[in-house]
């Protein structure tokens, strides 16, 4: 019964950031529900997760899942989440397209990084983050992979100026 529970407690606690993202009532289009519904659906849904300890608000802005404002963000770019974006399927490259593509502009995001042999898994460790962001973040981690990032930015110029100067030499150096 411990395990079942286990793996039960990260499906509850994930599904409260959807109710947390900022224009969680302009997906009630999307769905059966009614504003009021969807309202009356996340306040319940909400009272469980805090009496569970699983919506403590403080350590979730910690851990960058939440913006001061108690929104869903994505925990590498801090750009908020759209609910809209947990149903729909992220776009494909053109001429890569596939029928089947089940793949979401959201996707699950370990804060810390995989451990071989640590349950990770859990409560304040798994979130909800853009696709892309994750690719990036691989199995990296979020701040190692934001040390890498700046490293990247200052190799190259850290000026926006100099990022189109280059943007620009590589389009003529291709287009020859």
């Amino acid at each position: 019964m411990r395990r079942r529970r286990l793996f039960q407690i990260p499906r509850f606690s994930l599904k409260h950031f959807f109710w947390a993202c900022s224009d969680v009532f302009a997906s009630a289009s999307e769905s059966s529900l009614t504003v009021d519904g969807m309202k009356k659906l996340k306040e319940a849904n909400m009272r469980k997760a805090t009496e569970r300890g699983l919506w403590d608000t403080e350590r979730l802005r910690d851990v960058r899942m939440l913006n001061s404002s108690n929104q869903t963000v994505c925990p590498l770019c801090l750009n908020e989440l759209s609910a809209l974006d947990f149903i729909k399927r992220s776009e494909q490259a053109e001429g890569r397209e596939t029928y089947d593509l089940t793949a979401t502009e959201i996707s699950l995001f370990h804060i810390q990084e995989l451990r071989v042999g640590k349950l990770q898994h859990r409560p304040y460790n798994l979130g909800w983050g853009h696709h892309h962001c994750n690719v990036v973040v691989k199995d990296a981690g979020i701040i190692p992979t934001l040390e890498w990032m700046k490293r990247v930015v200052d190799n190259n110029g850290d000026s926006w100026q100099k990022i189109q100067e280059d943007k620009l030499s590589v389009e003529k150096a291709l287009s020859q």
